[in-house]
């Protein structure tokens, strides 16, 4: 996207020395030249010496630091570049892109691979790249973030939470069953969340019912690391799992997160809707002026009592819309067809 700028990776080991024996040197190589230094979280302390640079030498969107390792990054760079910077979160593909360049016909094998570049750019095997890529982000993040030498625990914690994804969280039972205190629970969430692994819904607070539940809800940002962690190895695999309906819910809620942190996107706050009578809305967008409300159903036939909670949340709130998101593509009055998620500002009529 930036030819025009210089480039430097840290994760080359002689550059990386290079770099840490003399910053200054190294900075002073490409003042007034735009850049981007690659692989950041290999020498984070580098954002010390690029505040004086950043203010002398460089104007806004003159300096690109881009690195994997989302957690230590943002710590160095609100402690010395506040009001210096804009921070990007780069997620999984989304369907808009991945459709843009490669053919997308069969809803559970788009589930099944999952939205990593990597997958489609090299044409690998989701079951051969999703074991090394967890185990690459073990051992070199996770190991060097916790700072302990035995990983099995966090292994552990990771798979427990793909067996909970579209659930209420509770925590007590996660700890216990990873064999951790909840203290270490949040912190690996934390950790989980920075590294763009899982995400949080909170609930709708308004006062439609006082019921209502106040637990966010897990999901993960790619469907093809949680099939990878539910055990899944084939397509035919997942079409017959007992939890394929909560992947197809995780796949519709992480399109609408992706859409969500892009730079075109009108800050949309997504939530769900449940309460202890069991009435339950999937997805809410709030923005301004409403509400637009979602039912998310892994089925190809549509039926009226799909439509049964919206109306009843539709009657308590200022509602923009309402409609069902399902897994077939046929069109229909409120109803929306998976592939219709490559245009979710058309569905938003944004």
């Amino acid at each position: 996207m930036y030819p025009s700028y210089a480039y430097v990776t840290l994760e080359a080991p002689d550059v990386r020395l290079r770099v840490q024996a003399d910053p200054r040197g190294f900075l002073d190589q490409y003042k007034n030249e735009p850049l981007i230094i690659d692989e950041f979280q290999r020498f984070p302390d580098l954002v010390s010496y690029l505040q004086e640079y950043a203010d002398a030498h460089y104007q806004m969107g003159q300096v690109f630091l881009t690195g994997s390792q989302q957690y230590e990054i943002a710590e160095k760079v609100s402690q010395s570049l506040a009001g210096r910077t804009a921070i990007l979160k780069l997620l999984p593909l989304s369907l808009s892109e991945i459709t843009n360049k490669f053919p997308v016909n069969n809803l559970e094998e788009m589930m099944f691979r999952g939205s990593y570049p990597a997958v489609f750019h090299r044409k690998l095997n989701p079951s051969d790249w999703y074991p090394s890529y967890v185990e690459t982000y073990l051992e070199r993040d996770i190991r060097k973030l916790l700072q302990i030498g035995n990983l099995d625990k966090f292994a552990l914690f990771l798979y427990l939470l793909a067996g909970r994804a579209g659930q209420l969280m509770n925590l007590n039972n996660l700890s216990r069953k990873a064999g951790i205190t909840q203290p270490t629970a949040r912190q690996w969430f934390s950790i989980l969340q920075t590294s763009q692994l899982v995400f949080f819904l909170k609930p709708l607070h308004c006062n439609i019912n006082k019921r209502i539940l106040k637990t966010p809800k897990l999901y993960f940002n790619d469907t093809g690391m949680l099939c990878y962690l539910l055990g899944l190895s084939s397509v035919k695999e997942l079409r017959g799992h007992p939890l394929v309906s909560t992947i197809f819910e995780n796949f519709v809620i992480s399109e609408f997160v992706k859409f969500n942190s892009t730079a075109s996107a009108v800050n949309l706050k997504l939530l769900y809707y449940r309460d202890k009578n069991g009435r339950e809305v999937d997805l809410l967008l709030e923005r301004g002026n409403g509400l637009d409300l979602f039912e998310i159903k892994y089925t190809h036939t549509i039926r009226g009592d799909h439509f049964k909670h919206l109306k009843y949340v539709a009657e308590k709130t200022e509602t923009i819309s309402q409609s069902v998101i399902y897994a077939g593509e046929q069109r229909l009055p409120n109803v929306i067809g998976w592939k219709e998620l490559c245009n979710i500002s058309g569905i938003l009529k944004l």
